[in-house]
């Protein structure tokens, strides 16, 4: 894993948001999708950002000490090493754990999306909802109004659709509204950044037959280790996010799905102020 240098240097774009990339308008479910968006990036900044600090901490340390030493025999103590252990090497030597981490909170970040999406588009258009399905009578009778109802067919729909394929995700997003689930040239991209969140969570991040299956994998890779590298978020996160955003705009505008007013940054400012009031609360004596 390349680990960036953020004291002289600008982090890659994946591992930072900058404010002026989220919109300011969307549904409640893109909002959601931001705020989680943000703090997944925002932790992973802070552990580099600290890694680094610590490093750099550790070799002013070393370099004073051995410009202070008095003999030659403490100054040979605090040479410089050809390979200095740190919090850098450390994070290096960790890389698919921590790559692992954040491209599956980005990917089930992105799949909530869509579940709550669609959960708003069939709670504000019911019509929507049509379809030869049936309908229990015990399921209607849980449900005192029109309005309870349809959100509870709303919920059950959405959790049957999660728990399905991107592809059977997408087709469904074409077949009833004509929308694209995302741009057709990034639809191997989150589809295999699905498939491999899946085997990390479910297979210990090993190539199984669904995964060589679904991404058109070459069959013989099954078994092998799934080596996970900083260009598998580089090419997903962005993707993830403009899909996002594309879907979101673009439903709202032929659907009529309403649209709410936010600002990201000053969310997270309160939430962290909060949470900050909340931690200093707890340590008081």
């Amino acid at each position: 894993m390349s680990v960036p240098d953020t004291s002289n240097q600008q982090p890659p774009s994946w591992l930072y948001s900058p404010r002026t990339a989220f919109p300011r308008t969307g549904t409640d479910a893109a909002r959601d999708f931001y705020l989680t968006f943000a703090s997944i990036t925002q932790f992973a900044l802070y552990v580099v950002r600290m890694a680094s600090h610590i490093s750099q901490i550790s070799e002013s340390a070393r370099e004073a000490l051995f410009d202070t030493a008095h003999t030659d025999a403490e100054r040979d103590k605090y040479q410089p090493s050809e390979d200095p252990p740190g919090p850098l090497v450390e994070l290096a030597y960790h890389r698919q754990f921590f790559i692992g981490i954040l491209l599956v909170r980005h990917v089930e970040n992105y799949l909530n999306y869509l579940s709550s999406f669609l959960f708003e588009i069939f709670t504000q258009r019911p019509e929507c909802m049509k379809s030869s399905e049936k309908v229990d009578l015990e399921f209607l009778l849980e449900h005192e109004s029109m309005e309870t109802l349809v959100h509870g067919i709303a919920k059950r729909k959405v959790e049957s659709l999660s728990y399905s394929s991107f592809s059977a995700l997408a087709s469904f997003f074409e077949d009833h509204f004509s929308l694209s689930i995302c741009p057709a040239e990034h639809f191997e991209v989150v589809n295999e950044g699905i498939e491999t969140r899946n085997i990390i969570v479910h297979n210990r991040c090993v190539i199984n037959r669904r995964y060589v299956e679904k991404t058109g994998d070459k069959l013989d890779r099954v078994g092998e280790h799934r080596d996970l590298y900083e260009s598998d978020l580089a090419g997903l996160i962005p993707v993830l996010f403009e899909a996002v955003k594309s879907l979101d705009r673009t439903a709202r505008r032929h659907l009529g799905i309403r649209g709410h007013r936010f600002d990201i940054t000053k969310i997270l400012s309160a939430e962290y102020a909060s949470a900050r009031k909340r931690m200093l609360k707890a340590a008081a004596p």
